[in-house]
């Protein structure tokens, strides 16, 4: 999926919990700690001939603490009508109504 945006994330290893994996994938990714504030919700794809589970989860973290990019070319902190006009990974464009869903809520909150 390279030269794709695409949410960050990754796969939960065997001995974690899906927040754990999330809180250390932001590590590996960005060098940034996160609260994990609720799950949205999960879709599901196909990737080299298996079935995939990609989940959303709300998070709370500050763009000012992404100390470094290990392991992608370029990061952007945007409105959801942005994230649509984005070139995303299909994968990943199957969680927009989610994200969509949970920007909504918080624009109420507001």
């Amino acid at each position: 999926m390279s030269y794709r945006w695409e949410f960050p994330g990754g796969k939960v290893e065997e001995t974690e919990t899906d927040e754990e994996a999330l809180e250390r994938e932001f590590l590996e990714e960005f060098g940034a700690r996160i609260q994990v504030v609720r799950y949205l919700g999960e879709t599901m794809f196909a990737h080299r001939g298996r079935m995939r589970i990609l989940a959303a989860w709300e998070i709370r973290m500050q763009p000012k603490d992404v100390a470094m990019l290990n392991e992608h070319s370029e990061a952007a902190w945007l409105p959801f009508e942005s994230i649509t006009k984005m070139d995303l990974a299909d994968s990943d464009r199957s969680l927009l109504p989610l994200v969509q869903a949970a920007f909504s809520a918080l624009q109420q909150k507001m």
